[in-house]
């Protein structure tokens, strides 16, 4: 599926606000523009204007190219990997623990 302009700019905002953990109306707060206006650009619901993109650009600490990039949109928030890999981690032990239990009902 095709990606449009609008997709990957909201795509890339909603994924700097998780990893930056920010709320819409923070992000709102620090651009200088309304919650509806950013609620409404997550939404697919606006085409903002480029003044509009700055600001957002500018209060997430990124270029407007990074905000409209699509290999942007395509990357997991900082320390995704980690967590993912210590959650793979513990979820193969906690198998472990259970076969070990279900082994020692069956000889018990």
């Amino acid at each position: 599926m095709t990606q449009t302009n609008k997709d990957i700019l909201a795509l890339n905002v909603v994924r700097l606000l998780k990893a930056q953990r920010k709320r819409l109306q923070d992000l709102a707060q620090e651009a200088g523009i309304s919650k509806s206006v950013v609620s409404e650009i997550v939404n697919l619901k606006s085409n903002p204007t480029l003044e509009t993109i700055e600001k957002i650009a500018e209060a997430l600490g990124v270029s407007v190219i990074e905000l409209l990039s699509a290999e942007s949109a395509q990357q997991a928030p900082k320390g995704y990997e980690i967590v993912t890999a210590l959650v793979d981690k513990f979820c193969a032990a906690q198998i472990r623990v259970w076969e070990a239990a279900a082994k020692s009902r069956l000889k018990g």
